[in-house]
């Protein structure tokens, strides 16, 4: 995507790594931002120990607080990123990229990745179930715990590892252009949209446990799927506090609420 003489804008570098890869496909400067103290001084030294330090300039900053001008010479021509949690949007991509669609990068700027696709399914999991929240273990009351535990959130899990039935098949989501992306949605006024789910096994409808295909662009597509690509990242999943009886064949109404940090649901 890179091409020779482009401009590159990197949205939380952390080593650097991407933002050296930029440089390495022909950019005549990069711009690789980091908000931690820490991160941004080990990402300066490894560019200097590859000899970048002329091409890439890593600044100690938030993305949204970059200043054409000041930290930069000019908009960017392409947008890298890699800001993505286990639930994709929990680390802030989309009001970062938001931010730097419209203040840091020309139009029509090639964006890395340039999408994703949320899949999903519901599961049985008296595993997790039993601690989401906590209510009774090895005989004792521990239901007072749950002062330490944050609710309505979706937690990393490990679907290869977890005890689970699959209640449905995987079933379509959202999906994101990260060059278009949708207004903005606050945490406590999120965007309600009903999916409606055909159970295929009968059971108890604990959580929901989604993932996310990576476009990185109209050839290449990664997946965190517990058979994908990115097995490595973990999937998400969200733990219903009444779990629901179903039975095979049957319509499972599921309300997902989306904002821009979080993805929640309703039962």
């Amino acid at each position: 995507v890179v091409k020779e003489k482009d401009t590159v804008l990197d949205i939380g570098t952390g080593s650097g790594l991407l933002a050296m890869m930029a440089a390495r496909a022909g950019a005549s400067k990069v711009i690789a931002c980091e908000l931690i103290p820490a991160l941004a001084d080990v990402a300066t030294k490894i560019v200097k120990d590859n000899g970048l330090q002329q091409k890439v300039d890593v600044i100690q900053k938030k993305s949204n607080a970059l200043v054409v001008g000041v930290d930069m010479d000019e908009k960017a021509d392409v947008l890298v990123s890699e800001i993505l949690d286990s639930a994709l949007i929990g680390e802030g991509v989309i009001p970062s990229l938001r931010h730097a669609l419209q203040n840091l990068v020309k139009p029509n700027a090639k964006v890395i990745p340039a999408g994703a696709d949320l899949r999903a399914i519901l599961i049985e999991t008296e595993h997790l179930h039993r601690v989401h929240p906590i209510r009774d273990i090895s005989g004792f009351d521990l239901s007072a715990f749950n002062t330490f535990r944050t609710e309505d959130v979706s937690r990393r899990v490990q679907l290869s590892l977890l005890a689970h039935t699959k209640l449905t098949e995987e079933f379509p989501m959202r999906s994101y252009d990260f060059s278009a992306l949708p207004p903005v949605t606050p945490d406590t006024n999120p965007e309600e949209v009903e999916i409606k789910v055909t159970i295929k096994k009968s059971g108890i409808v604990n959580g929901v446990v989604f993932w996310f295909n990576l476009r990185m662009n109209d050839q290449l597509t990664l997946s965190t799927a517990a058979n994908g690509e990115m097995v490595h990242w973990g999937q998400a999943g969200y733990m219903f506090k009444k779990p629901r009886e179903v039975t095979e064949g049957e319509t499972f109404i599921l309300r997902a609420l989306y904002s821009d940090n979080l993805i929640r649901f309703r039962n």
